[in-house]
């Protein structure tokens, strides 16, 4: 009995917190979205005339309601009392004019707006409700934005287009009443955009794009009078919705200037809507910008450029207001006229953000030769470095590649291709913040290129190639397996490099300084020539190996290897195929031989693509083997390459091949 009496105290009391908490439930913790799924919700009144209208989201348990909304406003947001809800939209003075029947159903972790439209038939003021979603997880990168476009006109049968810029700008979107497209991402900054009612433009309007904003161009009112309209979707306040500025007739320009790096003068340079704009051009000359008319022309413009008394070439252009345009008149050997092509380079009027910059590649070498252009290994603000940064991969003749964004500072240039692909042009230049920088590639003397940089805010004069840097080449070889810090000139510093691994820069012709931990060696730089330092030995006291040579890369399809000894201990080193002794009387199979520490063989060429088990030991009679690695290797056709041994008998042996630039 004594058991039974504590028993029933204990399921009482369980049975009553059940009890309480049931009796405690409500719609707000069965169906409320937490904080991080968050449904806000706008009205916005596209409906001209005096009336307000109130939006009201009833949720059985719970209401929420926006503020009255007058003609051509917007709400601030609401938050939704659930996922989903009653939508009812009603007048100032509680006349109900839409009233859903079934509940909306919201996405969680959105933005939902109700835009209200007026109606097509004039029955009454407004019949429609049109419901936008924004996602705004992931937001648009930095410096970007995403921007849709609704119809809120209130006449089926017409269409209306959105084109960014002028009207023979880039096309955007075309809808009708009611309809809305995708948001499509977009540079952030100032944006000018034409509204087109069939092939007439009816507004040219302008207004801000924040960085990574979600926002949606509305265009209302009645034909022919329609006014344009800007929402912020991330904006809370009734201030979301802005009227897009018209831009006066007198503000519709933009600057244009032309760089004529070819050798010979020009008549002129002519554009289709403006006229001419340059004559008697000079060559290798940049011009200062002068102003010229935008958007004075609905169909799409052409630059024209005049030489030897014809037209030698022309271009599509559609001038943008408030944009900056050089026009690059170029050499094209294909054409055997001497200064018949045309390239436009367009500075829009987005901004770089941050401590960066924007750079693109311009291919003029002619002949139909593809070029791939990037940087070597560069300080970065941490103290380390970038390396290999790609401006352009694999651009085509006459081609103008897109911006690429940088970090400011000293650019190492490196610009390669040609069959087989080689090295066509090194250089170093600066890249300034906030700056586009455009990199033109001509063809050059004995199948190299010349490299102009221009930025958008250059100087106007003469102008010529920039002068030709270096390769320079540090590589990783210590036998204990130990990073190493290292100095390259003013383009490297305090940068560590793993073991087995390769730094490359460009550096300018002259003296300069390269430091290992605690140790420097000075070096002459030549544009003719290529520096690869090696650091061998102990990585407390590494030994620096300098070879200065002329570049190994073949000019026909073979593949050309040398060997480099990085092994202290070894002073005669020997490299073979398949075993270390000669296969025949013209040792054809021992590829170097001799190798002092410190030194590299005489280049060899492999006329065929093959796979070769290589051998390592001493040059002695007999030989000593040290090293069989595992595994055979290949060296591909029109390549150079570089073995390299390295290691102590204390610590073991081994190689790494380098394939060179």
């Amino acid at each position: 009995m004594k058991a039974s009496r504590c028993f029933l105290p204990i399921v009482v009391c369980v049975v009553l917190i059940g009890i309480t908490g049931c009796e405690q439930e409500s719609w707000n913790l069965v169906s409320p979205p937490p904080n991080a799924d968050t449904i806000m919700v706008r009205l916005v009144n596209m409906v001209e005339g005096g009336t307000s209208y109130v939006l009201q989201l009833d949720a059985i348990t719970a209401e929420a309601r926006t503020s009255a909304v007058p003609p051509l406003s917007a709400s601030g947001w609401i938050k939704s009392p659930a996922d989903s809800a009653y939508v009812r939209v009603y007048d100032a003075g509680g006349k109900v004019l839409k009233d859903a029947a079934a509940r909306t159903r919201f996405n969680k972790r959105t933005v939902e707006t109700m835009v209200l439209l007026p109606s097509t038939t004039g029955a009454q003021a407004a019949d429609t409700l049109v419901r936008l979603v924004t996602n705004p997880s992931p937001l648009p990168l930095p410096g970007r934005a995403q921007l849709r476009f609704l119809c809120a006109v209130p006449d089926t049968t017409l269409t209306y287009e959105v084109r960014l810029g002028c009207p023979s700008g880039e096309f955007f979107d075309r809808q009708s009443f009611r309809g809305s497209g995708a948001f499509r991402e977009l540079p952030a900054g100032e944006i000018v955009v034409s509204i087109l009612r069939g092939s007439e433009p009816v507004a040219i309007v302008r207004q801000e794009l924040h960085s990574q904003q979600f926002a949606t161009v509305i265009v209302a009112g009645r034909a022919p009078a329609v006014r344009v309209f800007l929402l912020d979707e991330l904006e809370a306040s009734p201030s979301a919705l802005r009227e897009m500025l018209p831009i006066p007739e007198a503000e519709r320009t933009a600057l244009v200037r032309w760089m004529n790096v070819s050798q010979y003068h020009f008549d002129s340079i002519r554009i289709a809507s403006v006229g001419v704009i340059a004559s008697n051009g000079t060559g290798q000359f940049l011009s200062d910008y002068q102003r010229v008319p935008a958007c004075s022309n609905a169909l799409s413009d052409t630059v024209e450029l005049y030489a030897n008394g014809v037209r030698q070439d022309a271009v599509p252009i559609s001038v943008e207001v408030g944009y900056r345009y050089t026009i690059v008149v170029l050499d094209a050997p294909n054409f055997g006229a001497p200064a018949s092509r045309l390239a436009v380079v367009v500075r829009d009027r987005s901004g770089i953000a941050g401590d960066s910059c924007q750079w693109q590649v311009l291919n003029a070498t002619g002949q139909g030769q593809q070029i791939t252009a990037f940087l070597g290994a560069r300080l970065d603000a941490a103290g380390s470095y970038h390396n290999g940064e790609y401006l352009a991969n694999a651009l085509g003749d006459g081609v103008l590649g897109p911006p690429v964004r940088i970090p400011v500072g000293a650019v190492p240039i490196i610009v390669r291709g040609g069959v087989p692909e080689r090295i066509l042009a090194l250089a170093v230049d600066t890249a300034r913040a906030g700056r586009l920088h455009t990199l033109v590639v001509l063809a050059g003397r004995n199948g190299s290129a010349d490299i102009y940089t221009l930025s958008d805010d250059a100087p106007s004069g003469p102008i010529a190639p920039r002068p030709a840097g270096a390769i320079i080449q540090f590589v990783n070889a210590v036998a204990d397996r130990t990073a190493l810090r290292c100095r390259i000139g003013n383009m490297v510093d305090r940068s560590s490099l793993t073991p087995t691994n390769v730094l490359a820069t460009v550096l300018p012709a002259g003296s300069h300084t390269v430091t290992v931990g605690n140790q420097s060696v000075p070096i002459q730089v030549d544009p003719s020539r290529v520096i690869t330092l090696i650091a061998a030995g102990h990585g407390q006291t590494p030994s620096l190996i300098v070879l200065d040579s002329t570049s190994l890369q073949p000019t026909t399809f073979v593949a050309r290897v040398r060997c480099v000894n990085a092994a202290p201990d070894v002073q005669d080193l020997r490299m073979a195929r398949d075993q270390l002794t000669s296969l025949d009387q013209w040792d054809s199979n021992i590829f170097a031989n001799r190798i002092a520490f410190g030194f590299a063989s005489r280049p060899i060429d492999f006329p065929r693509l093959q796979r070769i088990n290589l051998v390592f030991g001493t040059s002695g009679s007999p030989p000593q083997e040290l090293l069989r690695p595992d595994g055979s290797v290949s060296f591909a056709l029109g390549k150079a390459f570089t073995v390299v041994f390295y290691g102590t008998r204390e610590l073991g042996y081994n190689v790494f091949i380098l394939q060179e630039p």
